[in-house]
């Protein structure tokens, strides 16, 4: 008998107004704790993403203005050891110089593609008429950081 006097107890205790008022302040917390840890997954993605653009953009003209007169004059050895401190940056997947006729002077990657990137890269040359000019390529796994190599006037 005592056993069904508290079973009364605790359904009366469920039916209460403070035990809703709790479950209902239990339950916004949790949502506003939901809302606000997706919002800053988000943002922390985004950020992460931003500086690898920065660091992509930076890795790339210091790479274009140092190896000018390498891919000039088409020097693979001074190419190779221009590029050796690059590919060493943890961030750093894969590293293509051309020639001017598209000819792959260095090729480099940590990670094997079996993408032909020369063909992709000749139509995005257009877009990139001096030293100063940037293209970023967002892929699913990758950014890629176009920059190209131009003695400027």
């Amino acid at each position: 008998m005592k056993l069904s006097q508290y079973t009364i107890n605790l359904n009366d205790f469920r039916k209460s107004f403070g035990f809703r008022v709790f479950i209902a302040f239990i339950t916004v917390v949790f949502m506003s704790l939901s809302v606000f840890s997706l919002i800053h997954i988000y943002q922390e993605s985004r950020t992460a993403k931003e500086n690898l653009i920065k660091k992509g953009k930076i890795v790339a003209g210091f790479l274009a203005n140092s190896s000018k007169t390498a891919v000039f004059a088409e020097n693979r050895e001074a190419l190779t050891n221009i590029a050796e401190g690059v590919i060493n940056e943890e961030e750093i997947l894969s590293l293509s110089i051309y020639s001017l006729d598209w000819n792959v002077l260095y090729e480099t990657q940590k990670k094997p593609s079996s993408d032909n990137l020369a063909d992709s890269y000749l139509e995005i040359s257009l877009e990139l008429p001096n030293s100063k000019t940037f293209k970023t390529i967002e892929k699913p796994e990758v950014i890629e950081c176009l920059t190209p190599i131009v003695i400027d006037a």
